[in-house]
């Protein structure tokens, strides 16, 4: 139902993707693929997760997901210190490719 890629660089982590098929927002599974790409993060020894938005005609339910996520916001960048905890709806299972 949905893809998140990372890329690291140094302490940084950068999501490069997040994709979520409509079918599925705004169900809370927003909140676990966040969760986990924080969590990957830390695994990688990253300080930081960088968010970067790029509006398109289609992708504003992300934006709204992103301001409301607890996510820090400077312009069209936003970011996560992954030294904080980040909450996921304990509901919710999920399985990954590694």
């Amino acid at each position: 139902t949905g893809i998140v890629g990372l890329r690291t660089e140094g302490n940084k982590a950068h999501l490069t993707d997040f994709i979520l098929s409509c079918r599925v927002m705004g169900r809370k599974a927003e909140e676990v693929m966040l969760g986990f790409a924080i969590s990957k993060a830390k695994q990688n020894n990253c300080k930081t997760l960088i968010a970067e938005f790029i509006k398109t005609d289609k992708n504003k339910p992300c934006l709204q997901f992103f301001e409301g996520s607890g996510l820090s916001k400077s312009g069209n960048v936003f970011t996560w210190e992954c030294s904080k905890p980040y909450t996921v709806p304990a509901y919710i299972k999920f399985s990954h490719a590694t």
